[in-house]
């Protein structure tokens, strides 16, 4: 019999034999709770009605006796009649007793007995002595002897009740220890079901799980190794068109030689993230760490990519604060691995606006040590289904698999991105935007070092702390085509424009930057301007004396308040004319050219 033939006689075994085993363990159960139930509805019909309702003749017997001593101390011959309606209660309960336990039958007839034996001379007497209180002093004998007669009676029921209830407490232990047993007995067979299916399927699925190992290595060594053969003679292809593309061409030969290039840099994207892949699936990945300055190698994959955005007419907006010049201890090639394939995919499903990458600390001490970078890319493309977000965390998952889908790719990029992510002790995280299009954020722990950061050529680096006024705004929007008319505003009026897509980057700007003024929007994601205002509030002079205005569509005295009180200097509502934002300007850069 062949391999996947006995396979599949074990599992059809092991189907029929955890399927009687089942059963037992179900026909036992249900037995053994049929018996339980039984001897429950016994104790909640049958038993506990009966004592409760010697419980409450007793309760009638002595409301008789209190009615019969008011009515005569009352002279009262309400009393009396209200206490005529006990005894007949009490009669009834009687005949009930009698109905509801054959068993009882003798013994209720002689409490019956006993009872009328009382009520009946108790009654008489009680009406003499409320017709006529002074015959009192001749009615003491049969006063005593009804007396007698009560505490008979009494005693009587009080013995049943007891005896009773005693029964009941017996009859409840027993059951208790009856559902004990059942419970015990259906462990006991539940586990022997578990334990003789776990050494089956055990047995069997050792043996699917070494194929399948078998089949994985072999499947990983096979990527590996291929996609290291590709990468060598890709290497040289683009090597050779670099060179040729330093050779006099005409016109046409440029262009079939920039889509060559681009052609083989494609290919080339495609063997990397294959081979990054294959060594994170086969578990091969080795993490050696080092120094490095992100700056360098950042402008680098930002000027590669540049051109597939101006092709497509996307603007790829960078937002980079001083972490990007600090010394990280951590690996440089993931890192930037990643920001290479969430860029590429944030092109790739963009058709139109931009594409938005922001770098900066994710805390914000500057302390040297422990610490972690943050990289947000947002772009403006349709977005994800929330069903399928989980799903491209997976390798080969794509957001559209036909044969007809627009965009190319093996399905590989977010997963492999995610494994770097784990392998650096980080996260990664995609979310759809309320504006539209993704959001995907990259936490890498770093360690960073104790060398002072470098200037670069776009950015301003404090150094002795003074504060001057070159009329340069920051604006903290996300959303575009407002900061696009705001920048139009600003620059009319003279101002030179930075700006930041929500408080992160706000915060990053204003570390990076002299930046004289803020305009900042409050509602803004991952760090709304309220919270952004109370950060720069605690940043060290002359930084958290910077101006702040509000830039809000919430308009009303509440939100005013609620601006000004985060730390704000001023408010300005939406939508902002160009004379409220040249009287805020006089009011706050009054060197501006105007």
């Amino acid at each position: 019999m062949e391999r996947n033939a006995r396979i599949r006689l074990q599992i059809m075994l092991i189907a029929v034999i955890g399927g009687l085993a089942f059963l037992s363990y179900l026909l036992v159960n249900v037995v053994l709770a049929a018996v339980n139930a039984d001897r429950l509805d016994q104790l909640q019909h049958h038993h506990y009605p009966i004592i409760e309702e010697i419980r409450l003749l007793q309760q009638d017997l002595n409301s008789m006796r209190e009615g019969f001593a008011t009515a005569v101390g009352l002279e009262d011959p309400v009393l009396l009649d209200d206490t005529r309606q006990v005894v007949q209660h009490a009669r009834e309960r009687l005949v009930r007793l009698r109905t509801r336990d054959p068993d009882l039958a003798d013994e209720v007839e002689g409490i019956s007995a006993a009872f009328e034996a009382y009520v009946q001379p108790a009654l008489l007497l009680t009406e003499a002595l409320v017709a006529d209180p002074r015959q009192l002093p001749g009615y003491k004998g049969a006063m005593e002897a009804s007396l007698r007669d009560y505490q008979l009676l009494s005693d009587w029921i009080g013995g049943l009740h007891a005896a009773r209830q005693a029964a009941y407490r017996n009859l409840l232990r027993e059951t208790n220890l009856a559902v004990n047993r059942a419970n015990l007995w259906g462990a006991v067979l539940g586990a022997l079901v578990i334990v003789a299916l776990g050494v089956l399927a055990w047995a069997i699925s050792a043996r699917v799980l070494r194929e399948i190992n078998r089949s994985d290595r072999l499947k990983d060594e096979f990527l590996s190794a291929i996609s290291h053969e590709l990468r060598t003679p890709m290497n040289g292809i683009i090597g050779a068109l670099s060179l040729l593309r330093a050779t006099t061409l005409d016109r046409e030969q440029v262009s079939w030689l920039d889509v060559a290039n681009r052609s083989a840099i494609s290919m080339m994207s495609s063997i990397d993230d294959l081979l990054q892949f294959s060594e994170l699936m086969a578990g091969q990945e080795a993490l050696h760490v080092g120094e490095f300055r992100l700056r360098g190698g950042l402008t680098r994959l930002l000027a590669a990519l540049r051109p597939e955005f101006e092709d497509k007419n996307l603007a790829l907006e960078f937002y980079g604060g001083v972490v990007l010049d600090r010394v990280l201890v951590s690996h440089e090639g993931k890192i930037l691995y990643v920001i290479r394939h969430l860029l590429s995919n944030a092109l790739k499903f963009s058709d139109h606006g931009a594409v938005c990458l922001s770098i900066g600390q994710a805390n914000k001490s500057a302390a040297v040590g422990e610490g972690s970078i943050r990289v947000l890319v947002q772009d403006s493309g349709p977005g994800i289904p929330e069903p399928l977000l989980a799903e491209l965390g997976r390798p080969f998952r794509q957001l559209d698999g036909s044969f007809s889908r627009r965009h190319g790719g093996m399905g590989i990029g977010l997963a492999t991105c995610h494994a770097i992510a784990h392998l650096l002790g980080g996260s990664l995280t995609l979310r759809n935007r309320e504006s539209g299009g993704l959001e995907v954020e990259f936490i890498v722990p770093v360690k960073f070092g104790d060398t002072a950061p470098e200037s670069g050529p776009d950015s301003t680096t404090l150094t002795g702390g003074s504060y001057r006024r070159s009329g340069l705004v920051l604006v903290a929007e996300d959303n575009l085509v407002n900061l696009m008319v705001l920048k139009g505003y600003l620059k009319h009026l003279g101002c030179n424009v930075v700006s930041a897509r929500n408080g992160y980057q706000a915060l990053d700007l204003m570390q990076s930057k002299l930046v004289d003024l803020v305009l900042m929007d409050c509602q803004m994601p991952l760090m709304d301007g309220l919270e952004a205002t109370r950060q720069i509030r605690k940043l060290p002079e002359p930084l958290r004396d910077t101006p702040i205005v509000a830039l809000t569509a919430n308009a009303t005295d509440a939100d005013r308040r609620n601006c000004l009180d985060c730390g704000m200097n001023g408010f300005l509502k939406k939508p902002v004319s160009l004379e409220e934002l040249r009287a805020v300007l006089g009011h706050y850069l009054m060197t501006v050219q105007v």
